[in-house]
């Protein structure tokens, strides 16, 4: 079974091109335009990665954080902020729970390997907890 992760991004382009990079690495990939439908999504399809960025409409990529991360049993699911502005959104961004942060534009097989390892870290911690 492939991992299942979430994509919040309001710029349909960088939403699209995350999209098809995950699925092609095997990945399933639900998407969300912004923090509300965001944290709409985190909470009913239990994904294993959720990766947002932090500028968005309405709900910010930080205050879906803080909201998700509210819930105990989600403080495991590892978070992923992909953002093109500066160290103190990284700063506000692990206040807030995120397990990583990196800057746009992205590298592709950078990103494939943050993805994996956060994948491989939360997968391990529930072994450990089951």
């Amino acid at each position: 079974m492939s991992a299942k992760i979430l994509v919040v991004e309001d710029s349909f382009e960088t939403r699209d091109s995350l999209t098809i990079l995950l699925e092609l690495s095997g990945y399933d990939v639900i998407v969300a335009t912004d923090g509300n439908e965001g944290l709409a999504k985190a909470l009913t399809e239990a994904p294993d990665l959720i990766m947002t960025d932090i500028r968005m409409p309405s709900v910010s990529g930080i205050e879906m954080l803080r909201e998700f991360r509210r819930n105990l049993k989600h403080r495991t699911v590892p978070v992923l902020v992909v953002t093109g502005y500066s160290k103190d959104y990284a700063n506000q961004a692990f206040a807030a729970g995120a397990d990583h942060v990196i800057s746009k534009p992205v590298n592709p097989e950078h990103l494939l390997r943050i993805v994996s390892n956060l994948l491989n870290i939360s997968s391990r911690a529930r072994e450990n907890n089951a």
